[in-house]
């Protein structure tokens, strides 16, 4: 089945710049002056999420970086080096771009994601067919856990969210052990449920729902256990605000760029954070 497609890396340039127009989120939400630090430590969350592409330039073909609990390193994928066969591998640097390390060789890796204590580093390994691997975050000990992408580790470590299908079949998202048992399916639907994120609490997960190609895709929650799914605005690729009331995602807007969002974990009050 044809999915709609997700924005190239072409527009990625696009949300790296509008971070620097973040600062004004405070007084574009309405937030009022008492609760200002709050949202503004929500701005350095945003910030975050897209500022670690700045620090590998001339780097092709960038999927996902992802920092380490501590603040201290950036996990990217990168397919530098034209190694065998095209494929990307993970890669680690400190969080000023010095010190990049190869952490793996001929394993296809690509969005990686730290364990919450930072010893290890979960990662999709290929893409038709994928496969999640743990390994040790200096890179030994590589290990595979299961069929599918976009690993998400639970706030405890103890699991792993992620998107799998069966088949040809569409994609849903699961959750297992941080060892590899006890898979269970979260979603059933007739579209392609990706990117998984969970809450803070690691009660609730947020994740991308992709339809056929021309249909708009959404940002949903579902309560961990796979009970409650809600959906909540149209876009994907969302990520939670650090004390779990609000979720960023990105709203893809032909023939403009992509654009930033913020809403409430319920669903309530939309607001347009970038506009390009």
């Amino acid at each position: 089945m044809v999915r709609t497609r997700m924005p190239t890396d072409a527009s990625a340039g696009t949300v790296c710049g509008s971070v620097r127009r973040l600062a004004p989120i405070a007084t574009e939400v309405g937030v009022s002056k008492a609760n200002r630090r709050p949202a503004r430590r929500f701005v350095m969350f945003l910030a975050l999420c897209f500022v670690a592409a700045s620090l590998t330039p001339g780097v092709e073909g960038r999927q996902l970086q992802a920092w380490s609990p501590d603040g201290s390193r950036i996990a990217f994928d990168s397919g530098r080096g034209r190694n065998p066969g095209g494929y990307h591998d993970i890669y680690v640097m400190n969080a000023d771009g010095t010190k990049q390390r190869r952490l793996t060789y001929r394993l296809r890796g690509y969005n990686p994601a730290w364990s919450p204590d930072g010893r290890r580093i979960a990662f999709q390994s290929g893409i038709h067919p994928a496969a999640i691997y743990v390994m040790n975050a200096d890179g030994t000990k590589p290990r595979r856990v299961a069929s599918g992408q976009t690993p998400a580790w639970s706030p405890d470590g103890r699991r792993i969210a992620f998107s799998n299908r069966i088949g040809e079949g569409d994609w849903d998202i699961y959750v297992m052990n941080a060892d590899g048992s006890k898979h269970r399916r979260l979603t059933r639907t007739a579209r392609s449920e990706q990117s998984p994120a969970w809450s803070p609490d690691g009660r609730r997960i947020a994740y991308s729902s992709f339809g056929m190609a021309g249909s708009p895709s959404f940002v949903y929650v579902v309560d961990a256990d796979g009970s409650n799914p809600r959906r909540l605005a149209a876009g994907y690729a969302p990520g939670w605000s650090p004390d779990g009331r609000r979720i960023a995602f990105a709203r893809y807007e032909p023939p403009n760029p992509l654009n930033i969002y913020v809403i409430n974990a319920d669903g309530s009050h939309l607001w347009k954070v970038t506009n390009h």
